[in-house]
């Protein structure tokens, strides 16, 4: 019967390799299954076994989110907004490193490290 059961809501894909479809189908979908009829019977409801993964699967997403440590990762302090305008003349001779960006790097990697990571770009701020 684990076997019928499991198979109307296989999460497995045609690309990944048999031995992990194997740990999957037997960690997770028979632990599934298991749950699902103690569920059953110690509730006494008639939910198939679509709506229990898809219960089980709500309540352990809502059960890790801390909503203080989400209103504080909300609050990030606001970055440099970069206003970019086009410079006349050849693109070649005028590609030169966004000024903000540069100094940023410079105060916190180094100008050698701020040379190659900051992005050249023929337009400025």
């Amino acid at each position: 019967m684990s076997d019928k059961m499991t198979s109307y809501s296989s999460p497995f894909r045609k690309t990944v390799k048999w031995y992990k479809k194997l740990a999957i189908e037997l960690i997770l979908n028979t632990a599934l299954v298991n749950a699902w009829i103690m569920y059953k019977e110690n509730k006494n409801t008639n939910q198939g076994i679509v709506q229990f993964r898809r219960q089980l699967v709500e309540y352990l997403v809502d059960s890790g989110v801390d909503k203080e440590n989400c209103e504080q990762q909300q609050e990030r302090p606001k970055r440099m907004k970069h206003e970019l305008l086009k410079r006349e003349g050849p693109v070649a001779k005028l590609r030169r490193f966004c000024v903000g960006c540069y100094k940023e790097n410079v105060k916190n990697h180094g100008s050698k490290v701020a040379r190659n990571k900051t992005k050249k770009s023929s337009y400025i701020l």
